[in-house]
């Protein structure tokens, strides 16, 4: 390759001004579209109880807890829990009411994060 083929000479001036100077999956303006399924965060906060359940709530969205008898189990019940919602809200054309900064975690909570896409 010849030092006229180098990708740096063949950059375009709209793919290096946003960050993308390959021109990776950009349209013709060297934009990055928006990702076609939302991704959201789901920040749940788990304790066990003293039964030796499992309790989960997520902490920036609410009204959403669960106990289970683990927390494989908590989690594979909140996740739908959380989707479910947040279908609602986008589908009634209400904004989804996030909890940001997430409710402060206590001190026998443990956090755990899941990426929810829709």
């Amino acid at each position: 390759m010849s030092d006229s083929d180098s990708p740096i000479d063949r950059e375009d001036p709209a793919a290096a001004a946003n960050n993308n100077p390959l021109n990776i999956a950009s349209n013709e303006d060297g934009v990055l579209p928006e990702p076609e399924v939302p991704v959201y965060r789901c920040v749940v906060y788990v304790r066990k109880t003293e039964s030796g359940q499992v309790h989960a709530c997520v902490a920036n969205l609410p009204d959403l807890e669960i106990t289970a008898g683990s927390e494989r189990s908590a989690l594979q019940k909140i996740v739908p829990a959380f989707k479910k919602r947040v279908i609602e809200f986008k589908q009634n054309g209400d904004c989804i009411p996030w909890i940001d900064p997430p409710t402060p975690i206590e001190k026998d909570q443990d956090k755990r994060v899941v990426p929810i896409h829709l």
